[in-house]
């Protein structure tokens, strides 16, 4: 069975900004303050990062017992 994710049901603010960038502010259900998103250069990649967000909410909360499959491999010596 897929859990939920712990931000499923997030809403999403696309914010510009007067130095021409965008950020996006995320409210998550039961969080006491908004996040915000900083670093977006465009409307268009601001909207990305949502649509990248709301895909791993779909997917549903993440297995924290397979971090470990995911560690860099060691370098060479």
């Amino acid at each position: 069975m897929v859990k939920p994710h712990p931000h499923a049901g997030a809403t999403y603010k696309v914010i510009a900004r007067k130095d021409g960038a965008f950020e996006v502010e995320v409210t998550v259900p039961y969080a006491k303050t908004p996040v915000t998103i900083t670093g977006l250069s465009t409307r268009a990649e601001a909207e990305r990062w949502i649509a990248r967000h709301q895909a791993a909410i779909a997917a549903g909360a993440p297995d924290k017992r397979r971090s470990f499959l995911f560690r860099p491999a060691p370098k060479p010596k």
